[in-house]
C-alpha cells in the first residue's frame, strides 16, 4: 500500500477524531443522497481504487446501491466492458485490451491501478459499472482524427460526462 498523500493529512484526521471507518462514512451518505462523487486526487495513485473495491465489495454498497460510474472509460466503450465482465473469468490479456482502448489518451494507462481494479471487479455480482467518459474509438483513427476529435470534446468534457450519468 502506498504511502498516505500530505495532503490528505488533514481529511484523514478528521475521520480518524470522528471515529468513524471511512467505509460506513461513505455509505451514510447514501441514506440522504441518490449520488455519492468520490474525487480521485490523481489517476495514477493507487490507494484510491483499493478503498473504492473494499467500498464496493461491501454488502451494504451492493444492497442500496449496485452501481457505480467512473470517469475512466469511454462510453463506446461499455460494450466492451460489459462482455468482460459477462466472460467467466477475469482474462488479464482481455483486461489489457480493454484498457487499452478505453480512454483517448494516446499514451495508454500509466499504473497498473485500474487493471487490477477491473479483475478484482470481475468477481463481484450483481454490480453494474458504467462508462461516462466522452464517446471514443481508436479503430482506424488517424492523427488528425484525434486531434479533431480532442478539441471538439475536451472543452465540454465534464458537461458530457455528467448528461452520460443523467440518461
Amino acid at each position: 500500500m502506498s504511502a498516505l498523500h500530505p495532503a490528505l493529512l488533514p481529511y484523514v484526521t478528521e475521520l480518524r477524531e470522528r471515529g468513524q471507518d471511512p467505509i460506513d462514512y461513505i455509505l451514510s451518505f447514501f441514506e440522504t443522497h441518490d449520488i455519492v462523487v468520490l474525487a480521485e486526487r490523481d489517476h495514477r495513485e493507487t490507494t484510491q481504487y483499493d478503498f473504492i473495491f473494499q467500498l464496493v465489495s461491501d454488502q451494504r454498497f451492493r444492497a442500496r446501491v449496485g452501481t457505480i460510474f467512473t470517469e475512466c472509460g469511454s462510453i463506446s466503450r461499455q460494450g466492451d466492458l460489459d462482455a468482460f465482465f459477462e466472460a467467466d473469468c477475469a482474462d488479464p490479456a482481455a483486461a489489457l485490451n480493454l484498457l487499452r482502448n478505453l480512454n483517448f489518451f494516446a499514451e495508454g494507462w500509466p499504473r497498473n491501478n485500474l487493471f487490477e481494479f477491473l479483475q478484482k471487479f470481475h468477481g463481484l455480482n450483481h454490480l453494474r459499472w458504467y462508462l461516462t467518459d466522452v464517446p471514443w474509438k481508436w479503430d482506424g483513427m488517424t492523427a488528425a482524427e484525434y486531434r479533431t476529435n480532442w478539441d471538439s470534446m475536451a472543452q465540454c468534457r465534464d458537461e458530457i460526462m455528467a448528461g452520460h450519468v443523467r440518461s
